[in-house]
């Protein structure tokens, strides 16, 4: 599953993807365009934190549905 966006002068871009386990854990958060992809000849990604949005729930050790929120990003 993921999010696309299009706006009347822009290309199609895909904003978000919904991570899954066994259950949906989380969201990612990108901004990249699925009609025009830049291409990498160089071979080198770059990771950035921060985009990543993990939930959970209804762990073996908490009681009364709750759930937790948290990032990917360092804090310092």
């Amino acid at each position: 599953m993921a999010i696309y966006e299009k706006t009347t002068n822009s290309d199609l871009k895909q904003t978000e993807v919904h991570l899954y386990g066994s259950s949906r854990l989380g969201t990612y958060k990108m901004d990249r365009n699925v009609e025009n992809p830049e291409v990498n000849t160089t071979g080198i990604y770059t990771f950035t934190r921060g985009n990543k949005f993990f939930e959970l729930s209804n762990s073996l050790l908490f009681n009364n549905n709750r759930f937790f929120n948290f990032f990917d990003m360092k804090k310092n």
